[in-house]
């Protein structure tokens, strides 16, 4: 029983950062219990998608600048 509710502690708060990842907002779970090895990959999965976003909104800041900038 005490086994069962400390499994479904370390769960809640990696349901709840796997539900936010599409949102494309950052998610930090903290890497503690149980589960803090798949804490650390939703973290990780989160850096990357940031840094996948801000590479994209950068690269279309540039090629709009590009376009509206006569050679």
């Amino acid at each position: 029983m005490i086994a069962n509710s400390k499994l479904l502690k370390s769960i809640k708060p990696i349901t709840k950062g796997i539900e936010a990842l599409p949102s494309g907002d950052p998610v930090y779970v903290r890497e503690k219990g149980l589960l803090s090895g798949l804490a650390a990959k939703i973290n990780q999965t989160s850096d990357i998608l940031q840094r996948k976003e801000t590479a994209r909104a950068n690269w279309i800041s540039g090629v709009s600048h590009d376009i509206r900038t006569p050679l």
